[in-house]
């Protein structure tokens, strides 16, 4: 790509060769077809990127460019042509920032500043922090003991999230059928408009609505390219999406997740205080943003107002509801899922609420 080109006319040079690759026949349920034409097109794309694999060469080229071009136009200021020169090194210089910058801020993940204003500082400051914060060098196990071997940290990991997600409560009781009868029930009209069939719309009202620089899965693709891609791809995300829901199966490799570790807070140590975080695939996004938005249009029927807001009163009536709902639903609260977040509270009262919860602040 010419330096000169727009970041953005990189999709259209190429749309060619990528629509070639992606009507390229294949045969299989449609999740499955979607899943291999995206596996089929990442050597194209990596080709088509290469032209920016080192934004930092071309600049500094650019750069030596212009400044070449201005020292023969100071020999010569009238000469027409060497006017020229200098007025698309520098047009060339302004588009490799724009690109770079366009780059950078992909990577820091911030949406809400607008390219074109040298961000560029900023965005390398927040690329730094992101990096520190993605690292866990020190930990401590559950015993108290300090580790920082990368082995031991993989282990300990492990240990807890397959303790935590690998075990069963043999205590939980099945749905009490009676206990929700005498709770709101959704009136029939509801029931059928959560069950009636997923309309195209939805399904790209879902893809609109999916974050530019949300991280992509093990895929490596992001909602950006759906988007920018739309009409090359959208008769096969369409048909995946539909055969989800008409015959409730999920391909295995589009349900595989990254899962990333966030901490609580700065002062994480153990394991129990980081958060984890899964990258799942576009297309389940997409799928999970249409349940959501149709349970939303129904749950207000069935959850009363003031269960989505604090809860006033004993801490102790709290954890009584609780093991209500447990008995009822067969779901129970797990504590190292929990956290609380006081706000002005002494001491002694937090003390109180954790003894009683055995929730983690």
């Amino acid at each position: 790509m010419h330096p000169n080109v727009s970041d953005h006319a990189l999709l259209c040079l190429k749309s060619a060769g990528v629509a070639n690759s992606w009507h390229g026949q294949l045969s299989g349920r449609p999740m499955y077809v979607l899943w291999k034409k995206l596996q089929r097109l990442q050597p194209i794309l990596k080709e088509i990127s290469k032209p920016l694999s080192d934004v930092k060469l071309h600049i500094s080229k650019v750069r030596e460019n212009m400044l070449q071009a201005q020292l023969d136009l100071g020999l010569d200021r009238m000469n027409a042509d060497k006017i020229e020169v200098v007025k698309q090194c520098s047009d060339d210089l302004l588009n490799w920032q724009k690109i770079e910058e366009k780059i950078l801020q992909q990577k820091s993940k911030l949406e809400w500043l607008k390219l074109g204003d040298g961000n560029n500082r900023y965005f390398h400051a927040s690329i730094k922090t992101r990096s520190t914060s993605k690292s866990i060098n020190v930990l401590l196990k559950e015993d108290g003991t300090q580790i920082t071997a990368q082995e031991d940290i993989e282990e300990e990991v492990m240990s807890f999230y397959n303790k935590l997600i690998g075990t069963s409560d043999t205590d939980l009781n099945g749905i009490d059928i009676t206990v929700m009868r005498e709770g709101p029930q959704l009136s029939n009209e509801q029931r059928q408009k959560l069950i009636a069939p997923i309309t195209d719309k939805e399904i790209e009202c879902a893809m609109q609505s999916i974050g530019d620089l949300k991280s992509p899965s093990i895929d490596g693709y992001g909602a950006y390219f759906f988007k920018k891609a739309w009409k090359i791809v959208k008769s096969d995300v369409l048909a995946a999406v539909h055969d989800f829901f008409d015959n409730g199966r999920l391909y295995k490799a589009a349900n595989c997740t990254l899962v990333t570790l966030l901490p609580k807070s700065k002062e994480a140590k153990r394991i129990k205080e980081y958060r984890p975080i899964s990258c799942c695939s576009t297309i389940c996004k997409i799928i999970s943003k249409i349940l959501t938005k149709r349970m939303g249009e129904v749950m207000t029927s069935i959850v009363g107002q003031n269960q989505a807001a604090f809860v006033p009163g004993s801490v102790a009536i709290m954890m009584e509801a609780f093991e209500k709902f447990s008995k009822s639903t067969g779901v129970k609260v797990n504590p190292t899922k929990c956290c609380i977040f006081f706000g002005g509270v002494d001491q002694s009262i937090k003390d109180d609420i954790k003894r009683i919860t055995h929730f983690e602040e």
